[in-house]
């Protein structure tokens, strides 16, 4: 009944995150350098970005990351960047996940949930497309199994060979798979306000 309730919910807010523009800059503690920096979403050298959250803990996360990888080589055409927003993971212990993971990309620390709260990222792993203006294109699990080698569709691929293809996303959105991401009580409350 719960999980029926979320991926309704999500369906429903969903809608609203397709009419918004998100932000063009995402800054914070990239966990892999241990450095702050800031990555520019309309960089003009890339067709979009993805943004997708990650956890150190989550089985369905782990799983998923080797799909990340090689989406990343297929599509280099893409800005890939991982953001961290689970508030019951330890800083030290996701440091060490990700940096061992070898993940190819930027994974951001989210201190205070902002970026999960602003795209109303529900689960890990939870992916977002945006073209060079900032509109979503798609949303969604990366694939349609907590384990990524028992998937029988891999969404986030779809989605990226369409646009690679000059075509529309034709699966917009997708029903999030894995562990919620961790946020505080009142956050939690408050995620689909």
């Amino acid at each position: 009944m719960k999980k029926a309730f979320l991926f309704a919910a999500f369906l429903f807010f969903a809608q609203g995150l397709f009419a918004q523009e998100f932000p063009s800059e995402i800054s914070g503690l990239n966990l892999i350098t241990e450095k702050n920096e800031t990555v520019n979403l309309r960089d003009q050298k890339y067709q979009g970005s993805l943004v997708v959250f990650l956890s150190s803990h989550c089985p369905c996360s782990n799983c998923h990351l080797a799909e990340l990888k090689k989406l990343q080589e297929k599509f280099p055409n893409f800005q890939f960047i991982g953001i961290h927003s689970n508030m019951d993971e330890d800083l030290a212990s996701a440091k060490d996940y990700f940096q061992k993971s070898k993940i190819g990309f930027q994974v951001f620390r989210d201190e205070k949930t902002y970026y999960a709260d602003l795209f109303k990222a529900v689960k890990t792993p939870h992916a977002f497309l945006l073209d060079l203006k900032g509109h979503l294109l798609f949303a969604g699990g990366v694939s349609s199994s907590k384990d990524a080698s028992k998937a029988d569709h891999f969404y986030l691929r779809e989605a990226l060979t369409d646009l690679q293809q000059g075509r529309q996303v034709q699966t917009k959105e997708a029903r999030t798979l894995g562990c919620l991401i961790a946020r505080t009580k009142a956050e939690n409350e408050n995620i689909w306000k």
